[in-house]
C-alpha cells in the first residue's frame, strides 16, 4: 500500500497530487514517509522545514518501479474510501535514486493509450523531478521533456555504485540547465556499505520542497463599482474661433412721412433753356446761308 500524507484537518474537496518513486535498499517507502512527516516536524524557523499547504497530498509508491496505472488507482480508491469523496488535480512527479526507474517508466508511457483521459495521464503534470537519480533510467537519456528538472551529486555513488557517478555526470550534461548540481556533503551519516549518505538524502529533501506547490491563492471577491453621480447638464459651446458672425437683418420700414416729389414743371429752369436758345441763333447767323 502507498504511503499518503496530508496536513492535519479537515477533507479538502480537492487535492494537489505529488507522486513519489522512493529509492531501493534502505531508501524505501516507509524511510521516505517517515523523513517527509520529520521534515513537517520541524520548527517554523528552520530552513528545511516542510510546509505542506491543507490541499497538497504526498503519495508514496509501494515499490521503487510500481507501474504509474497501478499507482493512481490506489489513489483513486484511497480518496473514494473518504466520505466527501475529494477528487484531485496533478501537480509534481517525483523520481528519488532507484526510484527514477519507476518515474522513467511512467513518462515513457504517455502514448502507449492506457490513460483513461488527460488529467489521469502523467502528461498532465506539469513538473517531473529527478532526485540523485540511477543514470540508466531510459528517460533520462533524451533531453526531449521541458518539464524536468534533475538535482544531481555524482560523489554520492560510491562503493558498488561508484560507476554510476559518472554515468550520471554525463547525462546531467545532456540536459544542461535543466540539471543542477548539488554540493557534496560527507558526514556520519553513513548506509550499510560505509559510503555518506547525507547529500544524497538531502537531494531528497530539496526535490520533496520543490515538487509541493504554494499555498493556493483564493481570489477576493470584487466589491461592485460605485454607482456614477448625476452630472449637471452643460449646453455644448461653439468654438468661437470659427464662429461666423450673426447675419445683419434687413433695415425695418421708416415711420416717418416722405415729402411727395416736385412736378416735372417745377423742377425746368427757364434760364437756362433760355439762354442755349439765344446762342443756338447766333450759332447760325455766323455760319450763314
Amino acid at each position: 500500500m502507498p504511503a499518503f500524507i496530508k496536513a492535519p484537518g479537515p477533507t479538502r474537496p480537492s487535492y494537489r497530487l505529488v507522486l513519489i518513486w522512493h529509492g531501493t535498499g534502505y531508501g524505501n517507502r516507509d524511510y521516505v514517509a517517515e523523513r517527509i512527516r520529520s521534515m513537517m516536524e520541524k520548527p517554523s524557523d528552520d530552513p528545511e522545514r516542510l510546509e505542506l499547504p491543507p490541499d497538497v497530498l504526498l503519495v508514496v509508491s509501494d515499490s521503487h518501479v510500481q507501474r504509474y496505472p497501478d499507482l493512481l488507482d490506489k489513489v483513486e480508491a484511497f480518496l473514494a474510501s473518504d466520505p466527501a469523496h475529494p477528487t484531485f488535480t496533478p501537480a509534481a512527479l517525483v523520481g528519488w535514486s532507484g526510484g527514477s526507474y519507476g518515474l522513467s517508466k511512467a513518462v515513457g508511457l504517455e502514448d502507449s493509450g492506457v490513460w483513461r483521459d488527460h488529467r489521469s495521464s502523467p502528461l498532465g503534470f506539469p513538473r517531473v523531478l529527478y532526485a540523485d537519480p540511477s543514470p540508466g533510467a531510459p528517460a533520462l537519456q533524451a533531453p526531449t521533456d521541458p518539464r524536468v528538472h534533475i538535482w544531481y551529486q555524482p560523489d554520492n555513488w560510491r562503493g558498488s555504485n561508484s560507476a554510476l557517478g559518472p554515468k550520471l555526470q554525463r547525462v546531467a550534461e545532456k540536459w544542461g540547465t535543466q540539471a543542477t548540481l548539488v554540493p557534496y556533503i560527507a558526514s556520519e551519516d553513513r548506509g550499510p556499505d560505509k559510503t555518506p549518505r547525507s547529500s544524497h538524502n538531502r537531494i531528497l529533501d530539496m526535490t520533496i520542497r520543490a515538487a509541493v506547490p504554494g499555498p493556493a491563492v483564493t481570489a477576493r471577491p470584487v466589491p461592485p463599482a460605485p454607482l456614477p453621480r448625476p452630472q449637471a447638464r452643460v449646453e455644448p459651446q461653439p468654438d468661437t474661433a470659427t464662429r461666423l458672425p450673426p447675419p445683419v437683418p434687413p433695415p425695418l420700414p421708416s415711420l416717418l412721412p416722405v415729402a411727395p416729389a416736385p412736378p416735372l414743371e417745377a423742377a425746368v429752369d427757364w434760364k437756362i433753356l433760355a439762354g442755349a436758345g439765344i446762342g443756338l441763333v447766333l450759332l447760325l447767323a455766323l455760319k450763314g446761308p
